[in-house]
């Protein structure tokens, strides 16, 4: 399984939104703060074979705006695969697809398969749980 991202794809559009957007020289300084980490976390990166942590790498990616899928499509892919390993694919992205439209949506009296109404009770669950906390 993945658990290291490549910091290239990471840096190319860092240095892409710095020369439309930034001012002076780009440096390791300015890609940490770019991407929300410390000066010393891009050192890191840099000793360990210009390579990143994937936990690191999904906050690095939000820093520039952006998912993570976006800059590693077949790295995060692949670390999805390796998390999800021996799990059904098709129910998990069912639940997701279930909890986004229960989300998005509401609730609502009309949930049409099993899935949607038990996702709907375990939202309803959780906001009944911060109701009382």
């Amino acid at each position: 399984m993945t658990t290291h991202m490549p910091l290239a794809p990471l840096e190319r559009l860092a240095r892409a939104k710095h020369s439309t957007c930034g001012e002076g020289d780009f440096s390791d300084n300015e890609f940490a703060r770019m991407v929300g980490v410390s000066n010393r976390a891009v050192a890191r990166w840099r000793a360990a074979g210009d390579v990143i942590p994937w936990t690191t790498a999904d906050k690095a990616a939000i820093g520039l705006g952006l998912h993570p899928i976006v800059i590693w499509p077949k790295e995060w892919a692949d670390l999805d695969a390796g998390i999800y390993d021996n799990t059904d694919l098709k129910a998990l992205r069912a639940c997701d697809r279930a909890m986004d439209k229960i989300v998005l949506d509401g609730p609502s009296l009309s949930t049409n398969t099993p899935l949607e109404r038990m996702v709907g009770d375990l939202v309803e669950e959780g906001a009944n749980a911060e109701a009382v906390a």
